[in-house]
């Protein structure tokens, strides 16, 4: 009697891998998707928390005599949020 020996994976074994990470890729990218959009409206939310700062100290600085420098806030500044 032979023994035959088996070797790698049979294609069925494979596609239900192929299957599975699929499966596993879908359920994860929109959860990924949502974090990172989430992350990006808390930076915003911090810049804009910076931003409305600066403005008081501006205006107390204003109110106190003081000069003011000004700096250009807008596109091409550096600026992100959408």
């Amino acid at each position: 009697m032979r023994k035959h020996r088996h070797f790698g994976f049979a294609l069925v074994e494979l596609l239900v891998v192929i299957a599975i990470i699929t499966i596993l890729a879908a359920i994860l990218l929109p959860v990924l998707a949502r974090a990172k959009s989430k992350g990006q409206t808390t930076v915003c939310m911090k810049n804009l928390k910076q931003l409305t700062i600066a403005f008081h100290h501006a205006a107390n600085l204003g109110a106190q005599g003081l000069e003011i420098r000004r700096r250009r806030i807008g596109p091409g500044s550096g600026h992100r949020c959408q």
